[in-house]
């Protein structure tokens, strides 16, 4: 009973430190999906996914594949996130920050392949 208390306490105290987070969230989303239909676009053209494991995944599966990979990585990025916002909150916030503006990168490179 007790540690169905703790993990109760522990749910909610995670769920308060996501709320906080709901707009980096948003925003690390929106970039991943503008990242996947933009690396859809320079491949339609006869580009490839500069990642290697990213790039395996698509020749097995296809853009669905890929699609599920890079999803499921920014899911893991999320958790791990909120479970450091935890102990250092503002840590956790620089950390979504930093991984919204890494996430930008291969949008602004898909960018230029597609403007050139």
């Amino acid at each position: 009973m007790a540690s169905s208390t703790a993990w109760h306490r522990s749910v909610i105290r995670w769920e308060l430190n996501d709320l906080q987070f709901v707009p980096l969230i948003g925003a690390l989303l929106f970039v991943s999906a503008l990242d996947i239909l933009l690396t859809g676009a320079v491949i339609s053209r006869g580009g490839h996914e500069v990642n290697p494991v990213a790039n395996l995944i698509h020749e097995h599966w296809d853009m669905w594949g890929l699609t599920v990979f890079k999803y499921a990585l920014v899911t893991f990025y999320v958790v791990v996130v909120q479970e450091i916002a935890d102990r250092r909150w503002a840590t956790a916030r620089l950390t979504m920050q930093a991984g919204i503006v890494i996430s930008l990168l291969p949008v602004a490179w898909s960018l230029y392949l597609l403007a050139s």
